[in-house]
């Protein structure tokens, strides 16, 4: 056990969580704020990398850009040294590969000089990884580029192209949201159908439903895809564990939930096995699908602490080995253990 401060340090997270802290200097994560966006932003923005804004679909990383491309203008920039363009317009709908839609942009803006891009949902264009590496190429073009979607921020630019990023995770507050029926059916099927049908190859649609529903009334408990696939199954039509896989990390690439190794506390490592999932916005989870058929106070107060050590840990990870430890966080090689109480509607975080 990694020895802590004298005195314990606890934080109780209730309905209307305070403003959290900042962001650190390069962060992942964030409180949802378009100022503390706009705060990264500076801090990142004379590093020549692609700077990318990724989160859960309607949490402010559009407006950040809109912001960003008003002010631009309003000093007299011109439209052909800024471009605010999204995956989604016309313009880009005839083209099928990153080749075509890399050409577009190249000749729409001047040959020479500084150039501005800012690219909406820039997971939607057509092999977006190319694309974001042909226009980090030029010296004097600066990329910033919001999605919803993960793939930008999963490596791949850097292992195939060698383009680092600068990537910055959009969270929502803990426990600010409130939802009637009908908004979260419409917001929920947005997200369905825009971040998570449209960027995967899932094509059953009801098993995908059974996944979520199956993670909100299980939240918080480690996931074995056999028993997952077992329990959703419907009749005798079954489904294997690899495809149930497949549908949580479609729900993990568009940001719906997010994904907590597990850490040995005896061992002190990270163990390979029994994954444990929670939502970006368990307020959204909670209108959508209702509480869990039990436990529902304490799987909530595990989803509110998870986010909430999100934004103040560089990792987050739930613990195994101690009953008294609910999570363990690391900040560079400092390690933290913490236990998680039931406040009300909220959670009460303490360090062990």
């Amino acid at each position: 056990m990694v020895k802590t401060a004298p005195v314990a340090r606890k934080l109780c997270i209730r309905l209307h969580t305070p403003q959290l802290r900042g962001p650190l200097c390069y962060t992942r994560t964030t409180v949802n704020d378009k100022t503390d966006i706009r705060n990264w932003y500076e801090k990142a923005r004379s590093r020549p990398v692609p700077k990318i804004v990724t989160g859960l679909r309607g949490i402010g990383k559009s407006g950040f850009l809109e912001d960003l491309y008003n002010e631009m203008r309003s000093q007299g920039v011109s439209r052909r040294r800024v471009r605010l363009l999204d995956s989604s317009a016309p313009e880009f709908r005839r083209f099928s590969n990153g080749i075509q839609t890399s050409h577009h942009l190249l000749s729409s803006v001047p040959p020479d000089g500084p150039v501005q891009f800012l690219l909406r949902e820039a997971a939607g264009f057509p092999d977006p990884e190319f694309v974001m590496a042909t226009l980090a190429r030029n010296p004097n073009w600066d990329v910033v580029a919001t999605s919803s979607s993960r793939r930008l921020i999963s490596g791949n630019l850097q292992r195939i192209y060698n383009v680092s990023v600068d990537a910055f995770e959009v969270l929502p507050k803990a426990g600010i949201h409130r939802y009637s029926e009908d908004a979260a059916r419409a917001r929920w099927n947005e997200i369905f159908l825009k971040d998570v049908l449209a960027n995967t190859h899932v094509m059953e649609v009801m098993m995908l439903n059974r996944v979520s529903c199956w993670l909100s009334d299980n939240l918080g408990e480690a996931i074995s895809l056999r028993i997952v696939a077992n329990a959703i199954s419907p009749g005798h039509r079954a489904i294997s564990p690899h495809t149930v896989g497949s549908y949580l990390d479609a729900l993990v690439h568009a940001n719906v939930v997010g994904k907590a190794l597990r850490w040995d506390t005896e061992e002190e490592t990270v163990l390979s096995t029994g994954y444990r999932y929670f939502f970006t916005d368990p307020d959204l989870r909670l209108a959508q699908f209702g509480p869990a058929p039990k436990d529902e106070k304490r799987r909530m107060a595990l989803n509110r602490a998870w986010l909430w050590l999100r934004h103040e840990a560089d990792e987050v990870y739930t613990a195994s080995g101690l009953p008294e430890v609910d999570f363990v966080t690391r900040n560079g090689n400092v390690h933290a253990y913490w236990h998680v109480d039931v406040d009300g509607d909220g959670a009460c975080v303490r360090l062990c």
